[in-house]
């Protein structure tokens, strides 16, 4: 028995099959062009360090990113004029090129999250209303704390203690808060 041209790693994962398998080029591209394979290794639009899966429609594929929802994204379509009904996959380079640019231009992303955290400490750093809250990791916006505040001490505690500020919220004992108040 020869031994094919090629030779394939094992596909078990994919077949089923314990051995190596052998495939012919009809059953080989059979299995490149299939559609769950093509799911699995589908392209992505890479824009900004955000991947954009090509499958999407323009106006949904928008929204990966942070900071952008469904308004901004539609908005976005008409000011570029691309149809709504258009496929990440379908667009230009020019589409391309102009979205980008348009998009360096907004606060989105890693640049939101910074100007959010920073909102954040300056409440804290004031020690206002709304800084104690978050502090204390409680709804900062007048929503009752008898029931519900199970999100807001999710989300609230997180804008610092996930960031690497835990200076900040590390709490202090009487005595050091004493002994810091009343130094010599």
């Amino acid at each position: 028995m020869k031994e094919p041209l090629h030779s394939l790693p094992d596909l078990e994962f994919l077949s089923g099959r314990s051995k190596k398998a052998s495939l012919t080029p009809p059953s080989l591209l059979f299995f490149l062009f299939s559609f769950p394979f093509c799911l699995y290794f589908s392209i992505m639009l890479h824009l900004l360090g955000v991947n954009l899966p090509d499958r999407k429609l323009i106006g949904t594929a928008l929204q990966y990113f942070y900071g952008i929802g469904e308004p901004t994204a539609f908005k976005l379509c008409e000011q570029l004029k691309i149809p709504k009904t258009q496929r990440v996959a379908e667009l230009t380079e020019a589409q391309v090129t102009d979205l980008t640019n348009t998009l360096a231009g907004m606060t989105i992303e890693s640049d939101l999250k910074r100007q959010i955290r920073e909102q954040v400490m300056h409440h804290r750093n004031i020690g206002n209303y709304i800084g104690r809250r978050h502090a204390m990791s409680l709804p900062v916006r007048g929503q009752r704390t008898r029931n519900n505040a199970k999100t807001a001490k999710k989300l609230n505690g997180r804008w610092v203690q996930r960031r690497g500020f835990t200076a900040w919220t590390q709490p202090q004992s009487p005595l050091q808060r004493f002994m810091d108040n009343y130094s010599l």
